[in-house]
């Protein structure tokens, strides 16, 4: 968008850009199987060694919130992850695997491995989780940063009562080694030499943007 500091890759409704309106998405074609799927979603893009990286796909899950599934509010839009985090544990609603049930971790390992018996293996996989309590009148976030948040324990806070659907948004950047051949580079190993980032910086900052863009019927 107009003045974003880093390059991002933009999924769903083919019109989001700066300017954009919600009505412009609504009668956008969308890059998502599903041509119904007109919502926006953008992530920094990857880098290795300082290359380019376009992602192979993103996802987005929608889930119940607790024991309810609520409607998400129209045109809302919502931002998940920190992209000033410093390290990992400044970013606890981001996680990495190589997908196809591998294991959860807080920095991309390399997945060669896992591609000997999980051909669908394809890379490392950002996951972002997007916060499902709303205050009820914020739609976006630059109006007021915190108009949706994570839950306190296991409800929301008194001054954001509204429960929302859970965002999880999956981005399966097509890298197989984020290490670049060095090692050890496994889930375990958090302090490994990792060459991949994004374009907002370190593995660590890694947030998506969510935009409502669905027709609400």
């Amino acid at each position: 968008g107009s003045g974003a500091s880093h390059l991002h890759a933009f999924f769903g409704a083919r019109a989001a850009r700066a300017g954009a309106t919600r009505g412009d998405l609504l009668r956008s074609l969308t890059t998502c199987s599903d041509p119904a799927d007109t919502a926006a979603v953008w992530v920094p893009a990857g880098t290795l060694n300082g290359q380019l990286r376009t992602p192979l796909w993103e996802r987005t899950y929608y889930f119940g919130n607790g024991a309810q599934v609520g409607t998400l509010p129209a045109n809302l839009k919502m931002i998940g992850g920190n992209a000033h985090a410093t390290a990992p544990s400044q970013n606890p609603a981001v996680s990495w695997s190589c997908g196809n049930g591998t294991p959860i971790a807080s920095h991309p390992y390399d997945c060669r491995p896992y591609r000997r018996t999980r051909p669908s293996v394809h890379g490392v996989v950002g996951r972002i989780e997007f916060p499902t309590c709303w205050d009820g009148s914020t739609l976006d976030p630059l109006e007021r940063a915190n108009g949706v948040v994570h839950p306190v324990g296991r409800g929301c806070p008194e001054d954001h009562p509204h429960r929302i659907p859970r965002i999880s948004v999956r981005v399966q950047f097509g890298v197989l080694d984020p290490c670049a051949g060095a090692t050890p580079c496994g889930p375990d190993d958090d302090g490994a030499p990792i060459a991949f980032g994004l374009t907002s910086g370190p593995y660590h900052t890694l947030h998506a943007d969510f935009w409502n863009t669905w027709d609400q019927r």
